[in-house]
């Protein structure tokens, strides 16, 4: 199996490869796959992106279509058209979902605006990234959702329509119209919360 390695402002086609290694501008035109990939730059996928290991990436990323991977580092912009897979990620910066993330793991550390349409997996935190002003605009701050389900949950700085998990902390700044809970429900002084429900 070939390795794609790309340096400069380049057009290419997609395809399977082993390792795929970018730094620059490139554009990415069809579904690509790969075992590993490390992307440092402004990379445009047009297409579905899969990868079979771990995908490192620094700078803007956009995605046209789906995109799965084992494990994602991520820092930067990454912006998802469709739907997203990933067993465990940790992501800083601004980060953008228009479908479904389905994640194991999730750590993310937004940087002023981030959205995902429904977030559902097992582990999930999200907070914002210190030092950084989370007000782009008005009634633009944080994370914003329209489901966030998990098993184990915690929130700061977002505003979620649902929230559904077996443990759940609302933290500070959160903005939450209906939380529902099987275990344990744990809410800060300065969240939000219009209505709570144990479920049993």
């Amino acid at each position: 199996m070939n390795n794609l390695k790309i340096d400069g402002i380049v057009e290419v086609s997609g395809g399977t490869f082993d390792e795929v290694d970018m730094d620059g501008k490139p554009s990415i035109d069809g579904d690509l796959e790969c075992n590993s990939m490390d992307l440092d730059g402004i990379i445009m996928f047009n297409g579905n992106v899969r990868v079979n290991g771990k995908a490192d990436i620094d700078g803007v990323c956009k995605i046209s279509d789906n995109f799965d991977t084992e494990e994602l580092d991520f820092e930067g912009i990454l912006t998802i058209s469709k739907n997203m897979t990933v067993k465990n990620a940790r992501i800083e910066g601004n980060f953008i979902v228009y479908g479904i993330l389905n994640v194991g793991t999730l750590n993310l550390k937004f940087q002023n605006y981030s959205f995902v349409k429904e977030c559902i997996g097992g582990k999930i935190k999200i907070t914002r990234r210190m030092g950084i002003t989370t007000y782009i605009w008005a009634g633009g701050k944080g994370f914003h959702s329209d489901l966030v389900e998990g098993h184990d949950i915690d929130l700061e700085w977002s505003d979620v329509k649902v929230v559904r998990g077996d443990f759940v902390k609302i933290g500070t700044e959160c903005n939450v119209d209906r939380v529902e809970y099987r275990k344990e429900l744990t809410v800060h002084p300065k969240a939000k919360v219009k209505e709570t429900v144990k479920l049993t």
